[in-house]
């Protein structure tokens, strides 16, 4: 191994070529990844802040941040330490989450609960502290620990685990929460969002990802850190762990900038609350912003944004308000999301789809062809804004009938008749609800569903229904879990949905 110091890498990923690591198979954040501005270098067992946060496991990551499970020496407790990537440390006078947690202790400050609604809310923030390291100087906010993101914690679930299961039985698998479950999570979802936005904030970025379970209230005390430390031998199967081998630079001197494993996150799912009653809180106001000052770049996923802000889109895919035209307002693009999210968490499939096809136009038309097709004909306002209607519908001049058209096939239609080549019908969103034949306890509960998701995707946004409009509807008005025992079985047998 060579002990000559490496040149620092760049300020950026780096070009095809200017890899410093030999390639590992870990499913996580890239080693290359690890560069000046960018994510602070963190091992289990590391201790931060003079000793005080000793890290124990790794909890998740996204692109800006690193989650930590830590145990605080010094206050005998764990913490959930997220440590932001260096350039948005560095160049935001206070990050955008922290902004939104000062606007909301200031606005309840002197009222006790809304205090407690705060923290029923959003997970519970603790402290900051900045942390210099090789990378820069990094923001770290300390939250309560919190259990896995509703994307995660399906997957825990026991009626998932494989075991012994036969392999044609596990693919054949349909992974989705109980009706009851889905419920709660979306109530959880609905009152956060309703004290947000009571509050003058808009989420931006409502995900399941973005939602966490609570813990079982008083379960991490007393449990050593030894007890919760990410082993390098703990296994995810044949072959796989959720420590990576040691990283090695392709040069084979020693890196100062990367970790020296790479880890796969391990929520605590063992210890998070998922009986009757179960909350689950908002989390990452990284995105959030206050209503009246929306930000130039809105970052809801594409899948779960509403029309108004696929019409505000930059060059670099991101949702741009600063163009022409009304600002979008943030709780109706909240509801929007969340009402793409009650078809999601109750059949287990995405209602909409966004995969990348190699640019964002791309994108954007095949998600308002879904839209067209699943939902119903876009308005005339919203059909005039799309630049590239004309590839895939023919719009007769005398009656505005629109015709949608296979363009790769026809070509652009030369006549006024409509063309032959059209695309097989897709299904509507009731259609869609029907295959998936989610768990619901009746008929009546699923019509109950698909009216209510019919109900807040109306393409006009001020015709969208409020978060207490929806928490007032006949679906939520029943008891959660009504209709089933806790393993999410139906009491009431299967019924056509």
């Amino acid at each position: 191994m060579s002990t000559s110091r490496p040149s620092t890498p760049p300020r950026r990923h780096p070009a095809r070529g200017e890899e410093r690591f030999k390639r590992l198979a870990t499913a996580c954040e890239w080693a290359e990844s690890y560069y000046p501005g960018n994510y602070h270098p963190v091992d289990v067992g590391d201790v931060l802040r003079d000793g005080q946060y000793k890290i124990v496991r790794k909890l998740s990551y996204g692109s800006f941040s690193t989650v930590w499970l830590a145990y605080d020496v010094q206050n005998n407790k764990y913490v959930a330490l997220k440590i932001a990537v260096a350039s948005v440390s560095e160049t935001h006078a206070t990050l955008p989450e922290l902004a939104m947690y000062e606007h909301l202790a200031a606005q309840v400050a002197h009222d006790a609960q809304q205090t407690a609604m705060l923290n029923q809310s959003l997970t519970k923030k603790l402290g900051t502290f900045d942390l210099q390291g090789p990378n820069g100087t990094h923001t770290c906010i300390l939250f309560e620990p919190m259990g896995p993101t509703v994307n995660r914690m399906v997957e825990a679930l026991p009626q998932f685990k494989p075991r012994r299961m036969p392999l044609a039985l596990r693919l054949r698998m349909i992974v989705r929460y109980p009706p009851w479950m889905a419920k709660q999570i979306l109530r959880g979802l609905l009152e956060a969002l309703q004290f947000l936005h009571a509050h003058g904030i808009a989420h931006g970025d409502v995900q399941p990802g973005n939602m966490l379970f609570s813990l079982r209230a008083g379960e991490l005390d007393g449990v050593g850190d030894k007890d919760l430390w990410q082993p390098a031998d703990a296994s995810l199967g044949p072959g796989l762990s959720y420590v990576s081998p040691p990283l090695e630079r392709l040069d084979g001197k020693i890196d100062c900038w990367a970790p020296k494993h790479l880890y796969i996150p391990q929520p605590l799912a063992e210890f998070a609350d998922r009986e009757p009653g179960f909350r689950i809180k908002l989390a990452d106001l990284g995105g959030a912003y206050l209503l009246a000052r929306p930000p130039a770049k809105i970052i809801t996923p594409t899948g779960l944004s509403a029309p108004e802000l696929l019409f505000t889109t930059s060059q670099d895919g991101s949702r741009d308000t600063s163009q022409d035209g009304p600002v979008p307002d943030g709780r109706a693009l909240d509801i929007w999301s969340v009402g793409c999210l009650i078809f999601e968490l109750v059949t287990g499939r995405p209602l909409f789809c966004a995969p990348w096809a190699g640019d964002q136009d791309g994108v954007d038309d095949d998600l308002l062809l879904q839209w067209a097709s699943i939902l119903g004909p876009l308005p005339d306002e919203l059909f005039a804004r799309w630049p590239r209607a004309s590839r895939y519908f023919h719009v007769d001049e005398t009656t505005g009938c629109r015709t949608v058209y296979n363009s790769i096939i026809s070509g652009a239609p030369t006549t006024d008749d409509a063309p032959q080549d059209q695309p097989p019908p897709q299904p509507s969103m009731e259609d869609m609800f029907n295959q998936a034949a989610p768990d619901v306890s009746s008929a009546a509960e699923a019509r109950q569903i698909k009216q209510l998701v019919r109900r807040i995707l109306h393409y006009d946004p001020v015709q969208r229904p409020t978060v207490a409009d929806i928490l007032q509807d006949a679906w939520f008005a029943q008891d959660v879990w009504e209709g089933e025992d806790k393993g999410g079985r139906s009491t009431q047998g299967t019924h056509d949905a």
